[in-house]
């Protein structure tokens, strides 16, 4: 029978240290974010590839690369060091003498909605905590198990992760915006009269073929129209003033636009393209009394900008 090595008996120096190389995976990043030396991080790491039995990073062409123990162990190594971290802490949180920093990865349309509410509860509850807003990366959940993104804000009627909670879920849907002067501003066009302009459509970024087409996003136009594409939801509608393009934009969106901008809302003659908006984090952070803290003011303040649309399921 293996023995596995006592809790006394390991250097848990070398923890902080593991967490930093499987997040930056890098030798001289993972130092660097530690205050350590190159060669001092380097060392703690031959003494972990002994300790773990395993190489942890491995070099692939001229960069390094997680091996899948590595991968593995991301998630119960971010819960163990921010369950110690909850620990060590010596009072409990109290949101108005606290200071920290949260990181949202959400789409540009959610930060625009969300950040009047939640700088408002913020400024009244809490105003030693900030909040930095990112674009939604593709490794998300990755990202979530590491602890460089705390929470995501993404639709998740189409997501199958694990090791990741989430809280709230609003129904959003796809709507089209065109000046308040277009021609088809108070219709309700068929697919026949809405190909005679030009779409502004949402760009993920990613494979603008089957994955676009699996979700619905391609509009069913006709004719020999070359329709505009945006990895910015809120650029959307700006585009479509004073023109007689046609922004496919959410709802809640184009609710909020159509009192600051010259904009009218038309329904779109084809299936509805439903959004599952939801906070998204890592169980890792289950424990952690400000991550509970903000990640359920945030849902609160979400449910307030997405009430026009739908209720939390």
């Amino acid at each position: 029978m293996q023995r596995h090595p006592s809790l006394r008996a390991v250097n848990l120096n070398l923890i902080p240290i593991l967490r930093a190389l499987l997040k930056e995976v890098s030798v001289t990043r993972a130092g660097k974010a530690l205050s350590l030396s190159t060669s001092a991080t380097s060392g703690a790491l031959a003494e972990l590839r002994v300790l773990l039995d395993d190489p942890l990073l491995v070099r692939v062409g001229r960069s390094l690369r997680l091996t899948r123990r590595s991968e593995e162990l991301i998630g119960p190594v971010e819960e163990a060091c921010v369950a110690l971290e909850n620990i060590l802490q010596l009072s409990a949180f109290t949101p108005a003498k606290a200071e920290r920093s949260f990181v949202v990865a959400t789409p540009d349309y959610v930060s625009f909605l969300l950040s009047q509410p939640l700088t408002e509860a913020l400024r009244a509850q809490a105003p030693g905590i900030s909040v930095r807003f990112v674009d939604v990366p593709g490794d998300l959940e990755k990202q979530l198990a590491f602890g460089a993104i705390d929470l995501g804000i993404a639709d998740v009627s189409h997501w199958d992760w694990s090791g990741v909670s989430t809280s709230g879920s609003f129904m959003d849907r796809l709507v089209g915006v065109v000046d308040r002067h277009h021609p088809l501003a108070g219709t309700a066009p068929d697919s026949v009269a809405l190909a005679r302009y030009a779409c502004i459509q949402w760009d993920p970024g990613l494979d603008l073929g089957a994955r676009v087409a699996e979700l619905g996003l391609v509009l069913p136009l006709v004719g020999p129209i070359t329709n505009v594409l945006s990895q910015r939801f809120t650029s959307m509608p700006l585009l479509a003033v004073e023109s007689d393009l046609v922004a496919i934009v959410p709802k809640a969106l184009a609710d909020r636009l159509i009192r600051i901008l010259p904009i009218t809302l038309i329904e779109l003659p084809f299936e509805r393209f439903a959004i599952e908006t939801a906070v998204i984090w890592s169980t890792a952070q289950e424990s952690d009394a400000a991550h509970r803290w903000f990640r359920t003011l945030t849902a609160q303040a979400l449910g307030t900008v997405m009430a026009g649309e739908g209720a939390a399921a």
